[in-house]
């Protein structure tokens, strides 16, 4: 028996709700009340030294929706265009997501910062 038009007006609310919800996944990070440790700032200049020392510097990206790499001015680009780029931070469905721009931004400055002490040299 075919739906009437009474019964697919009925469908409407939700279809349309399951459609926001859908769409609204990627807006907004998780709340996160506590970074874990390996994510801190400090972790991550710590990281970004030993990743140095090792000759395996990186840049991170991070960000839910939309993707970047925090921590670097248009004109550091240059000084780290040539290094590999790590995405694992990135994406609205990571659940790193809520305190991953923290972490590459630190980790990004402190790679700068290192990448010019050692050309200063």
């Amino acid at each position: 028996m075919p739906y009437s038009l009474s019964d697919r007006v009925l469908y409407i609310p939700l279809l349309v709700g399951l459609m926001m919800l859908m769409m609204g996944a990627c807006s907004s990070p998780p709340r996160i009340t506590d970074t874990p440790t390996q994510f801190t700032p400090e972790a991550a200049k710590r990281r970004a030294q030993r990743d140095f020392v090792a000759g395996r510097p990186k840049i991170y990206s991070a960000g839910g929706y939309a993707i970047f790499e925090p921590g670097l001015t248009d004109n550091q680009r240059a000084l780290v265009a040539d290094l590999p780029r790590d995405g694992s931070l990135a994406g609205c469905t990571n659940p790193k997501v809520g305190y991953s721009i923290g972490f590459a931004t630190a980790y990004n400055q402190e790679i700068v910062s290192l990448l010019r002490s050692h050309h200063a040299h």
